[in-house]
């Protein structure tokens, strides 16, 4: 073994370390938002709610980041989400509560 070899090991172990801390960061992003959605104020629930079933591109990335996979992860929380979602009434311009389709 080489003083060469020794050093693109190195680098290769730090990549990889800076690589778990990272998606260890992008795995926060998603608990936080989690955690948002289930316990926050209303507003906070339904942007999160939002983000975590709708908003396909930004979920996406974050859980690629994270290394999760965002299908599977939305298909859990989908066992989560209550039977009634709160929707925003359209005609008056506030929520309202409705059974989901």
């Amino acid at each position: 073994m080489n003083a060469e070899t020794v050093t693109e090991d190195s680098n290769e172990a730090r990549d990889d370390q800076g690589s778990k801390v990272e998606a260890h960061l992008w795995q926060a992003v998603i608990v936080g938002a989690i955690q948002e959605w289930r316990t926050g104020t209303l507003r906070r629930q339904l942007e999160a709610e939002h983000y975590l079933f709708e908003d396909s591109k930004g979920l996406e990335l974050v859980c690629h980041l994270a290394g999760l996979d965002a299908g599977r992860l939305r298909a859990k929380l989908a066992k989560l989400r209550p039977r009634t979602s709160r929707q925003p009434d359209q005609k008056r311009g506030h929520l309202a509560l409705g059974s989901r389709s």
